[in-house]
């Protein structure tokens, strides 16, 4: 289950990257994917039901930074964070989005450097939430 669980979460992230990359959207049905398949890989318990929701928290942070930046920081991101926190749990989801968002950090100033990118150009954030689940995976 671990293993299809992993292809499933790499599938997922690996479309909604490009549709990010090219027209900076994230399918809801991805999402809603994601929950489904963590609430039936968690199955029905009471340890079940309290690594789902406390693997929602980093997606719910996200969705306040969302609201309180305006939407610098997109919806979709945090929905999509909060996937991945119903399959993976609260800790490996953590790691994968701070993996993913010091990637995006170190791109974003790199591009800023060699000034190809203005300080306020937007940069898709999926992409970097893929490297961050495949240096988990590696790990």
């Amino acid at each position: 289950m671990e293993t299809m669980r992993e292809i499933v979460i790499l599938g997922v992230l690996a479309w909604n990257s490009y549709t990010d990359i090219r027209a900076r959207k994230i399918g809801l049905w991805s999402v809603v994917l994601l929950g489904s398949f963590g609430f039936i890989l968690g199955g029905i318990s009471v340890e079940a039901a309290m690594k789902i929701a406390w693997g929602l928290l980093p997606g719910i942070c996200m969705l306040g930074i969302s609201l309180v930046t305006k939407g610098a920081l997109g919806l979709g991101d945090g929905f999509l964070t909060m996937g991945l926190g119903m399959c993976l749990g609260a800790w490996e989801t953590t790691m994968t989005l701070l993996t993913g968002l010091f990637g995006a950090a170190f791109w974003a100033g790199w591009d800023f450097m060699l000034g190809r990118k203005k300080k306020n150009a937007e940069l898709p954030l999926v992409p970097f939430f893929l490297l961050g689940n495949l240096i988990r995976l590696l790990l």
